[in-house]
């Protein structure tokens, strides 16, 4: 079926959408038919990077899915890419911040914190694909730099993070520039600053 590549992933029936499934995938369940997830997801990138960086599922032709007794998918009309960055909060009442946090935080407005990501190279060459999760934050530049000096085992990602008070709506909010494969939000942000140097 043109612009559907179907593989299967441990027992899941994927569709992936155009060439390497950069326009989407399509999971199948007995329950409730083909689903789709966009470019961009969460869930779609899980799966993206099992069938094509880890090549752990197994192509199967339109007549194999056929054969199980399953209707093919028509080609969605697909909704415009999800940026990656959608997929984290950005922004929390200020209710929701520790009282310490809050207090600091309301009396700057703005404050900038360096956030190191960190990436398990033996997981992203062996494992089941590549990610970048949030290690610490610091209130200072250079305690981030000496912390995200890599290691043989971790490399490691800084990010400036600035957090602004909305003072008129009562939150608080995270201007994130997450990249491909980092996965953090302002909740880990403040998880991690709860515990900053």
């Amino acid at each position: 079926m043109a612009g559907l590549d179907f593989y299967d992933l441990e027992g899941n029936l994927l569709a992936f959408i155009g060439p390497g499934g950069v326009g989407g995938v399509l999971q199948f369940s007995e329950s409730g038919g083909w689903r789709l997830h966009t470019a961009g997801s969460v869930v779609w990138d899980a799966f993206h990077q099992a069938a094509f960086r880890n090549f752990r599922a197994e192509h199967v032709s339109a007549d194999d899915v056929r054969a199980r007794g399953i209707l093919l998918p028509t080609v969605p009309e697909m909704p415009p890419e999800k940026p990656w960055s959608s997929n984290f909060r950005s922004s929390l009442p200020l209710k929701d911040v520790p009282r310490a946090l809050r207090l600091k935080l309301e009396a700057a407005g703005q404050i900038t914190v360096h956030l190191v990501l960190e990436e398990d190279l033996y997981e992203s060459a062996l494992g089941d694909g590549r990610f970048l999760y949030p290690a610490a934050v610091f209130w200072e530049l250079e305690k981030a730099r000496k912390f995200a000096l890599p290691t043989p085992q971790m490399s490691r990602t800084l990010r400036d993070v600035r957090l602004r008070v909305d003072r008129s709506r009562r939150e608080l909010h995270a201007d994130l520039a997450i990249e491909m494969f980092e996965h953090y939000s302002l909740n880990d942000i403040l998880r991690l600053l709860g515990t900053a140097p």
